[in-house]
């Protein structure tokens, strides 16, 4: 074992997780079918050499790996550009990683996703990675270890900003020798990058309504609690049911009414005002809709229920259910996350599918279950309802485009295309936890792969046997900050006001930079070493910004306009001084634009802190 044990000590340093997966992983002689063995090849490199189904494959060149290599990243010389993100399928050897990382711009992230723990174990004896594992940039998963929050991980890494300048490649032979596996990891890669070009849609009408609605939802954080408070509390072996609105749910109300305090009974918010006509109070409702409709929460029994918020719900609708329990689960902005660092506390990012559906979902496992069972869920439409009782939410979705999907009961359904997508979340993430127990009681609607299909009685009757009283238990948990540490989330807001002072000055001082530039250029005969020292001032100034927490909100306050704006910055041709000019006035308008947002946002914290309960 040459290199184990070096290679283990470079993972141990910067991949906690990885590390204690391999210390614990007890099936390092699967073989999967495939044998691998190391040779080399004419040029000296070592290779890997794989043999299935009575064929022998070299994984890389036996003549000459590193033309090879070379040959392989050439192909992204004029695509790739810094700030790029690279997943591959597949590790290897690490020679084209090692080269990639070596050659490419130094600002490029790599998400390398390796579909064999019998290859990932060869190559650990086998080939030096250090260099692949040292660096900071690379995030490695390999299946069966670590790989548990692979869609979390590539939702982080490709975003609205980068998804254009995002590649997913395979190294060579991967595709052949793990077929279904590269197909599930270009099925996870493309549904996120579609749901990101849906969301920007979103981003573009909503973006301002976000920026408010986060900022101001912080308002009951002092009394409210985080996601974070609830880990480990809960029996876990107990259900957790999962409620939607769906017309199905009207065959399974009164089951659920039988279920009060045997199952967690976690309900989306369009589906409250029916529950409470029929009796049934869920343990904790979740919201997390922009602009969701202030209708929902009226009605005064609704707003007896806890509510468990995405950051970015109506923050009007909050409003109305603030008199109870406010629970705080997952956030984009960091922001959130820094506030509750103060007292030892996180908040997360769920990963959460576009759907509240699918945040209640990813709750649920946050919090420990591995019995979810599924009520209301149909994704697909009725002839002529589209939620439970007399609902008139989303009712045009009966009359616009519809998608034929396998039913419940095998038929085809029709859904819509937002419904579709849903689907497509739940098949992924079901599919990638085994050990996830999810049962399908909605009786109806569209078939969701890999979940058990039974009725909410026989559920009841199986697995109901036990008492908690959880809906109490979330009542009645002290709020994550204390009297003492409250004065903490006030001076943090407090400091908020100076530093979207101090950002909008920044960007001030951008905009005479950039003045400065277009000045110099226009002279002509200028000293381009003082033009790329101004640049540097900028870049550093801009990343200086970046750096503040309260920069996701300026974003957010822009993001209708910047996209558009700074759409071929990444692209631009510098060396003509005609297209460097207009790229540096599309730069000052982005500049002009975060300044006055930055001054907006100053207002908004202001407002939060005259208006903190």
């Amino acid at each position: 074992m040459p290199f184990y044990n070096r290679n283990l000590d470079v993972i141990k340093k910067n991949n906690s997780k990885l590390y204690e997966a391999i210390i614990k992983y007890d099936n390092k002689d699967e073989i999967d079918g495939i044998n691998l063995e190391t040779g080399n090849s004419k040029d000296g490199t070592h290779i890997i050499i794989a043999h299935k189904d009575g064929k022998r494959m070299y994984m890389n060149s036996p003549y000459n790996t590193f033309a090879e290599t070379k040959k392989f990243v050439a192909q992204y010389d004029n695509r790739v550009i810094d700030y790029s993100v690279m997943t591959l399928f597949g590790l290897g050897n690490g020679v084209i990683e090692q080269y990639m990382i070596d050659s490419m711009p130094q600002h490029i992230t790599y998400l390398i996703y390796e579909p064999s723990p019998n290859m990932f174990f060869h190559v650990m004896h086998d080939f030096d990675l250090n260099g692949i594992f040292e660096c900071g940039r690379v995030r490695l998963v390999v299946r069966g270890l670590n790989d548990e929050n692979l869609e979390a991980l590539l939702m982080n890494m490709i975003t609205i900003e980068n998804y254009k300048i995002t590649f997913c490649d395979h190294l060579p032979k991967y595709k052949e020798l793990y077929q279904d596996e590269y197909e599930n990891f270009v099925e996870k890669y493309t549904y996120i990058v579609n749901l990101i070009r849906i969301n920007i849609g979103t981003r573009r009408a909503f973006a301002r309504e976000i920026a408010y609605n986060e900022l101001f939802n912080m308002k009951y954080i002092p009394f409210g609690n985080t996601e974070d408070d609830f880990e480990g509390i809960f029996p876990v072996d107990f259900p957790a049911v999962l409620v939607a609105a769906g017309p199905s749910l009207e065959k399974n109300v009164q089951v659920l009414k039988k279920m009060k305090g045997k199952a967690l009974i976690i309900a989306v918010d369009t589906a409250l005002r029916y529950l409470v006509s029929e009796g049934v109070y869920p343990d904790v409702a979740v919201a997390a809709d922009p602009h969701k409709p202030l209708q929902l929460f009226q009605d005064d029994r609704v707003r007896k229920i806890p509510l468990a918020i995405h950051a970015s719900v109506n923050y009007k609708a909050v409003e109305l259910m603030s008199e109870g329990k406010i629970l705080y689960v997952s956030a984009d902005s960091a922001y959130y996350d820094n506030l509750y660092k103060m007292i030892g506390k996180r908040m997360y990012r769920l990963s959460t599918g576009g759907s509240v559906s699918t945040v209640a979902f990813t709750l649920a496992v946050a919090w420990g279950f591995r019995r979810l069972v599924l009520v209301g869920q149909d994704l697909a439409l009725s002839k002529d309802k589209v939620h439970a009782g007399k609902d008139d939410i989303d009712v045009e979705k009966l009359t616009n485009n519809k998608i034929a999907v396998e039913g419940y009961y095998g038929e085809d359904v029709y859904t819509s295309p937002d419904y579709a997508e849903y689907i497509k979340w739940y098949n992924m993430v079901i599919e990638n936890d085994p050990d996830l127990e999810v049962i399908n009681a909605t009786e109806g609607g569209a078939r969701l792969n890999g979940t058990i299909q039974m009725p909410l009685s026989e559920v009841a009757d199986k697995y109901c046997n036990g008492e908690f009283d959880f809906e109490g238990t979330i009542i009645n948990m002290k709020p994550s900050f204390s009297n003492e540490s409250r004065l903490l989330v006030h001076d943090k807001w407090k400091t908020s006001v100076d530093n979207t002072n101090f950002l909008a000055s920044k960007f001030r001082e951008g905009i005479e930079l950039v003045d400065k530039s277009v000045a110099i250029i226009n002279e002509g005969n200028y000293d381009k070493d003082v033009v790329e020292n101004t640049h540097k001032m900028i870049d550093k100034l801009i990343a200086e910004c970046n750096e503040m927490d309260e920069i996701y909100f300026v974003d957010q306050l822009t993001a209708g306009e910047t996209e558009d704006i700074l759409g071929d910055i990444y692209y631009a041709e510098k060396d003509n001084d005609k297209e460097h000019c207009r790229i540096l006035e599309k730069l000052k308008k982005y500049l002009e634009l975060m300044e006055k947002a930055s001054t907006e946002a100053k207002s908004m914290f202001e407002q939060l802190i005259d208006k903190a309960v």
